[in-house]
C-alpha cells in the first residue's frame, strides 16, 4: 500500500501502529525507531493532534528506556 500512496497519512499511521505492535511483542528497539519514522511521516503528511500525540509517547519511551546506554554519565 506504501507504493501505491506514499503521501496518505493514514497508511503511515497504520504503518507505525504495527511497527509498535511488533516492538511489544518482541522489545526490540529498531521496531520501535520505525515506529517513530512512520508518525513523524505522517505528522507531516497530516498535522493533526493524534499524530503528534503518539509521536511523543513514542519519543518518551525511547528516551525513558533503560536498555539504551546512558552516555551523558560516563564520566561520573
Amino acid at each position: 500500500m506504501l507504493a501505491i500512496a506514499p503521501n496518505y497519512a493514514q497508511v503511515h499511521q497504520n504503518t507505525g501502529l504495527i511497527y509498535y505492535r511488533k516492538f511489544q511483542n518482541t522489545n526490540r528497539r529498531a521496531h520501535l525507531y520505525q515506529s517513530i519514522l512512520e508518525f513523524e511521516w505522517a505528522a507531516n503528511l497530516e498535522n493533526n493532534a493524534k499524530n503528534h500525540t503518539k509521536l511523543l509517547q513514542l519519543y518518551s519511551q525511547l528516551l525513558n528506556d533503560i536498555s539504551r546506554g546512558l552516555y551523558h554519565n560516563q564520566f561520573i
